[in-house]
């Protein structure tokens, strides 16, 4: 549901909602009847829902980010899409996920299979390919850096 969507079902204000979010400001027990029924829950439900700690952020410092495939995605609920940074050498190709990919070259250069057909990426190319037209990536001439996006639950 959309801010504006849960503003207008609440009769609150689209700042209001927004200011909310962002935790910014503290509900009265008047808005909070008003937020759990326009989102069908109980107040204890969302009491409940705001304990258990469900992660709205997931946050990997660089200093976490070592040589090889490391996943950036980790402590989100239900995320829509995955990242994974790719730290590689020419030494080895890295089997993409077959979704829908999105990928950055953030240093270096990458050899890639597009469809049986061989391309060089270089720092500052993007490539966006649909699933399965992927189907290898390495490092071209030294190491690469290359942050890639899955987008989860998605075939085409």
């Amino acid at each position: 549901m959309s801010q504006s969507q849960l503003a207008e079902k609440s009769a609150l204000s689209t700042r209001a909602v927004r200011e909310l979010e962002a935790g910014r400001t503290n509900p009265s027990l008047a808005t909070m009847v008003a937020i759990v029924d326009a989102l069908s829950l109980s107040l204890d439900e969302l009491i409940r829902n705001a304990q258990a700690g469900q992660a709205t952020v997931d946050l990997t410092p660089a200093a976490d980010i070592s040589p090889g495939v490391t996943g950036l995605t980790h402590t989100l609920a239900e995320p829509r899409l995955s990242a994974t940074m790719l730290d590689i050498d020419a030494s080895r190709s890295v089997v993409l996920p077959e979704g829908p990919i999105f990928a950055h070259v953030l240093s270096g250069q990458a050899q890639v299979l597009l469809d049986e057909e061989r391309m060089v990426l270089r720092h500052g190319d993007s490539l966006h390919a649909r699933s399965g037209v992927l189907k290898d990536l390495k490092a071209q001439g030294g190491r690469a850096r290359i942050l890639a996006v899955e987008a989860l639950g998605l075939n085409q």
